[in-house]
């Protein structure tokens, strides 16, 4: 699908793999299983993406900071939703991260820099591995999970490399009696190059 008109645009598409360019309104687009391409393109509207509980694993690129979003509205929650900035820079010292047994939370990480809570380098190499976000997740004062079947949070994960990338991942606790993150727990579910980190101004729970 090419490029949409220039009015507000409400898509909703199908479990095929779409490229989606947005035109000069305020678009809102609603993802299915597919493995989409989304440009929101450089206007001065805001645009929102929708994750959907059967998502694929999607690109959304010319993301605007501040003025775009990211909605998780449309996720089927355990429990409440809400959304947690976790500041990671230059190694603040953090709490460990333990995630409810009843609501399900979006973690937004500023950077990948350092270990969690540490001033300890600690660069996910690869954000597509699942076994690398999780070390990274496990790191230091990391994430505990509360080992209960199907529970379902996610992690928006800012590249502290790339300063114009961040990823997006759905956690599902597999109950298999490990309380930290496991790679088979995690899956890609966004890939976002935008022009400045994601945080949680960027994100909609309702």
């Amino acid at each position: 699908m090419g490029a949409v008109a220039t009015a507000a645009n409400s898509i909703v598409d199908a479990d095929i793999n779409f490229t989606l360019t947005g035109g000069t309104g305020a678009d809102s687009i609603t993802v299915g299983g597919g493995d989409d391409t989304i440009d929101f393109t450089s206007d001065a509207a805001a645009d929102t993406f929708f994750f959907a509980d059967a998502n694929g694993s999607d690109s959304i690129i010319n993301f605007d900071d501040d003025e775009d979003f990211l909605s998780f509205a449309n996720i089927t929650a355990d429990g409440t939703i809400a959304e947690l900035a976790v500041a990671n820079d230059a190694g603040t010292t953090l709490a460990t991260t333990t995630i409810s047994s009843a609501n399900t939370i979006v973690y937004v990480i500023d950077t990948d820099a350092t270990e969690l809570g540490t001033n300890i380098a600690a660069v996910i190499s690869d954000f597509t591995s699942m076994s690398v976000v999780a070390t990274f997740l496990n790191s230091a004062d990391g994430v505990v999970t509360s080992d209960t079947a199907n529970k379902t949070d996610f992690f928006i994960i800012n590249d502290g490399s790339v300063a114009t990338a961040a990823y997006v991942y759905v956690l599902e606790d597999n109950n298999d009696g490990i309380t930290t993150v496991q790679a088979a727990e995690l899956t890609l579910i966004g890939t976002i190059t935008t022009d400045a980190a994601i945080d949680t101004g960027d994100t909609l729970i309702a």
